[in-house]
């Protein structure tokens, strides 16, 4: 089998991947591209698909780009084939299709794999069909087919997945359980009085909330029922969703023997220990030891990666945490900068009907800031953070 040559490889087919080939697109296209994706569809918007699980979704409705966008930038797709070996000293990539690509340049955009827990009758639950993790399109398919004509579901872990999910199978007709190990809901993304208006608000829709709970073994013997036990009683229910986070893919460039940690290991510039192979997205670790997880700061790395492709030689700066959720028809937005220093800063909270708003200060500027719907303005509090404005600019912009 011959071996295609190509300006650039990326392997992976998300966000960071499409941003890098739609960078080198805006600059005329100066590279031929090929993506290599494990997927069965174009690259698409993976964070709607835990949004769409009731309404549900065509294979090509949530694409970032038609089909034919890729042709006409010279950019070719090896969907539902995955990568698996890197010779950095050929520059050749090998496909579990057998096929072979040599590159210029290799883009690592690979993404991120659920955390799957170690829990006896997870594997026989999930052969069954009755138990799930959701990363890809493919998996909200699966799941929203088991949901149809269930009476009622568990799902595990209350981060932005977890609630979003809850939301979308009670929609679908399901009673939902929530288990979450720590105290409260999104307790890495909200503050205590805006996780405490969301429970409100997951309980008066139905959503049956247990906090301080640890799994610890499933029962699915029985085809009527799944019996997960935890520290402090045995739930049931016919299905079951664990989003319990996820964790950066690196087995490739690690077998390649590219230098990786957390994830892969990164300059400013996103290249990575070999000096034609960059790292976008989940699976890029910066110098400072983050990986980001964030949809936008992949979408903004694939666009950096991009630029020095063609010759621009831009860095990459670290982008903010930001959230934006929707539930039951309420708004939930959290941004904040990650800084060192003493003391934890101050806080200025408000509230005027159903919004409310929690402002972080450190050093006297802003840094971080919980709203809860006041959608409108979003964009005016995403400024204002990024700005690391001071408290007189916060009345002006953002006072109720």
């Amino acid at each position: 089998m011959s071996v295609r040559k190509s300006d650039v490889v990326i392997v992976g087919g998300g966000i960071a991947a499409y941003a890098a080939t739609a960078a080198i697109a805006e600059r005329g296209g100066q590279r031929e591209v090929v993506i290599v994706s494990d997927e069965d569809r174009l690259p698409y918007r993976r964070t709607k698909i835990s949004k769409r699980l009731a309404e549900g979704f065509t294979a090509d409705e949530l694409a970032l780009q038609p089909a034919d966008w890729y042709g006409r930038n010279r950019t070719y797709l090896h969907l539902n084939n995955t990568a698996v070996a890197i010779d950095p000293k050929t520059r050749v990539l090998t496909l579990s299709d057998g096929s072979e690509l040599s590159w210029k340049f290799l883009v690592l955009a690979t993404g991120a794999s659920p955390v799957i827990p170690r829990l006896p009758g997870f594997a026989e639950g999930t052969r069954q069909g009755r138990i799930f993790v959701i990363r890809t399109a493919a998996d909200a398919e699966r799941l929203r087919a088991a949901a149809q004509g269930r009476r009622t579901a568990i799902v595990a872990g209350a981060g932005v997945l977890g609630i979003e999910v809850a939301e979308q199978l009670s929609k679908i007709g399901l009673g939902v359980i929530l288990v979450e190990r720590m105290g409260r809901v999104m307790p890495a993304d909200l503050d205590e009085e805006a996780s405490a208006t969301l429970a409100e608000l997951l309980s008066a829709n139905g959503i049956e909330l247990h906090m301080n709970r640890s799994a610890w073994r499933l029962n699915v013997g029985s085809l009527k029922e799944i019996v997960l036990e935890t520290t402090e009683e045995q739930l049931r229910a016919d299905i079951a969703v664990f989003c319990l986070g996820s964790f950066p893919r690196i087995e490739l460039a690690d077998k390649a023997g590219l230098a990786v940690q957390r994830g892969i290991s990164v300059d400013d510039r996103l290249r990575t220990s070999h000096p034609r192979i960059f790292a976008a997205g989940d699976a890029a670790m910066q110098a400072d030891g983050r990986v980001t997880h964030l949809w936008y700061a992949a979408e903004r790395q694939g666009e950096i990666v991009g630029a020095n492709l063609c010759g621009e030689p831009l860095k990459y700066e670290n982008l903010p945490f930001r959230l934006k959720m929707e539930v039951f028809g309420h708004y939930f937005f959290s941004m904040r900068w990650i800084w060192s220093g003493n003391g934890r800063g101050k806080r200025l909270v408000r509230t005027s009907g159903s919004i409310s708003q929690s402002f972080l200060f450190h050093e006297g500027r802003l840094a971080g800031v919980v709203m809860i719907d006041d959608k409108a303005r979003a964009e005016v509090y995403k400024r204002a953070v990024l700005d690391r404005v001071g408290l007189a600019h916060v009345d002006q912009l953002l006072g109720l």
